[in-house]
């Protein structure tokens, strides 16, 4: 098993986690970046009828 740490050090969010084991390939708790001015403008989705 290998895992591998993304993001995250030193920072709010942007947090991530790879891990690797037989050939497979799982990345975990991978959020947003948290801008110093405020969050990010997301697009909106809306919703079914």
């Amino acid at each position: 098993m290998k895992m591998t740490f993304l993001g995250g050090a030193g920072e709010v969010g942007r947090s991530g986690v790879l891990i690797e084991t037989n050939g497979k390939r799982f990345l975990m708790d991978y959020g947003i970046k948290v801008e110093e001015y405020g969050p990010a403008e997301l697009p909106l989705v809306p919703h079914g009828p």
